[in-house]
């Protein structure tokens, strides 16, 4: 059975996306276009977006967003896929200075409404049906309290970057991939390997033996219920 048959969208709870970002003006519109697109009913989609006292553009972009002025398509799996627009709810809190990851979630997960919540690294893009597979999974199995998603790394993509570290893109905005040495090939598909390693077998295996003990920030949901037990 298709994923998106399992549950009908009344019967769905509604996310908080929580999305810590700290100088992430190159990636953290790609992050929330990723969530604006997910295949789930934007009534009940919350997105949080914490600034952690970015002294780049990170808040403006994330607030070009809010205002409907963001970018409207997103680069992924090697194609560009257009972003509609979104009909959820979508909000920024800035930190006057940097306090670090742990307290820019904390204020994120403080302000969340929805009945499951989930962190987002926001260098990370998620696939288009990754919210509606992990909260399938919560509704199989009410007695799990969070889920950790997979987390690839995707070595045919490398950008380039100019001199002071901007990911190059041509007129039409895709991302310009660079042409990597056999040294840097090589390392790139051993972080691919790595990750591969972690999350496929490891995180996997975890997972069938009821031993997991750690779950992903870049990609990880929880029940709002049980967090708030142990949120400090």
């Amino acid at each position: 059975m298709c994923i998106r048959d399992r549950y009908k969208d009344e019967q769905l709870p509604t996310v908080s996306v929580v999305i810590p970002a700290y100088n992430e003006e190159e990636l953290i519109e790609r992050c929330i276009n990723s969530v604006k697109a997910q295949d789930y009913p934007n009534s009940k989609l919350e997105i949080i977006v914490v600034d952690d006292g970015s002294l780049d553009h990170t808040a403006k972009i994330a607030m070009a967003n809010i205002n409907g002025e963001g970018e409207k398509k997103i680069f992924l799996n090697g194609d560009f896929m257009p972003v509609d627009k979104f009909g959820g709810s979508i909000v920024l809190f800035t930190e006057m200075r940097n306090r670090g990851k742990s307290h820019a979630l904390n204020t994120g997960i403080s302000h969340a409404h929805g009945d499951i919540i989930f962190t987002v690294d926001s260098d990370a893009v998620l696939d288009p049906l990754a919210l509606r597979h992990m909260v399938t999974y919560l509704l199989d199995n009410p007695k799990k309290g969070a889920a950790c998603g997979v987390v690839e790394v995707n070595w045919h993509l490398t950008p380039e970057h100019d001199d002071d570290a901007r990911i190059m893109r041509d007129e039409d905005g895709k991302i310009i991939e660079k042409d990597l040495s056999f040294f840097e090939t090589m390392l790139s598909k051993s972080q691919f390997l790595e990750y591969l390693n972690s999350f496929r077998l490891g995180r996997h295996y975890q997972s069938i033996v009821h031993s997991e003990f750690m779950l992903s920030g870049a990609f990880s949901a929880f029940r709002k219920e049980v967090l708030e037990k142990t949120h400090m």
